[in-house]
C-alpha cells in the first residue's frame, strides 16, 4: 500500500449558516472539530470516487507531475 503525503495546507470555504449550525451540533455531540468532520467528509467522498489507496496515489502522482 503506498504512503500518501502528509503535508497539509489551509483552505477557506463557505457553508450556509444552517449547515454550520448542524455541523457544530454534530461536533458537540460526537466530540469532533469542524476541521475533523470536513476532512473526514472529503476523504469519504473522494474514497467513494477513487476506490482505493493505489488510485489515490495515481491521482496524486498525476497531479504532482502536471505541476512541473
Amino acid at each position: 500500500m503506498p504512503e500518501l503525503p502528509t503535508k497539509t495546507e489551509s483552505v477557506s470555504i463557505s457553508f450556509p449558516s444552517w449547515l454550520i449550525e448542524a455541523l457544530d451540533d454534530y461536533c458537540v455531540q460526537n466530540g469532533y472539530t469542524r476541521t475533523g468532520v470536513v476532512t473526514r467528509a472529503v476523504r469519504h467522498y473522494l474514497w467513494s470516487k477513487l476506490e482505493n489507496l493505489d488510485r489515490w496515489d495515481q491521482e496524486y502522482q498525476r497531479k504532482y507531475q502536471e505541476s512541473w
